[in-house]
């Protein structure tokens, strides 16, 4: 019997991920920009650090979509960032935040104004 429960909570917590403060159900912002995804990602990094967050790289998703994590002063992640080539110099961006939080989507529309004014 032991083995059966204790079978059951590897089991459980083996899918289990850190979602931070964005939870399961995170509010989305999308942009897309006329240049190529590294100058994006360039952007990205530098307009982070600006809104007082961090910036950690993700595992990559299928298709070439690059992720990244942003995390507030004690490292917890308030957003997760997705960026996909659309063509050689088009670039999409898919914020997923943390829900009912204004500090969070004040930062998000100022890397996304940022960005857009260098690019657009």
């Amino acid at each position: 019997m032991k083995k059966v429960v204790l079978s059951a909570m590897i089991f459980a917590l083996g899918g289990c991920a850190d979602l931070g403060r964005v939870g399961m159900h995170p509010d989305v912002r999308t942009a897309s920009f006329s240049a190529p995804k590294s100058d994006i990602e360039n952007c990205l990094y530098s307009s982070v650090s600006r809104v007082h967050l961090s910036i950690s790289r993700d595992d990559p998703l299928a298709g070439g979509t690059d992720r990244f994590n942003l995390l507030d002063r004690s490292d917890e992640k308030v957003a997760w960032v997705e960026l996909s080539s659309v063509s050689r110099k088009s670039t999409a961006m898919s914020v997923y935040y943390a829900p009912h939080s204004a500090e969070i989507k004040k930062a998000v529309d100022a890397v996304i104004t940022r960005c857009r004014a260098e690019f657009d």
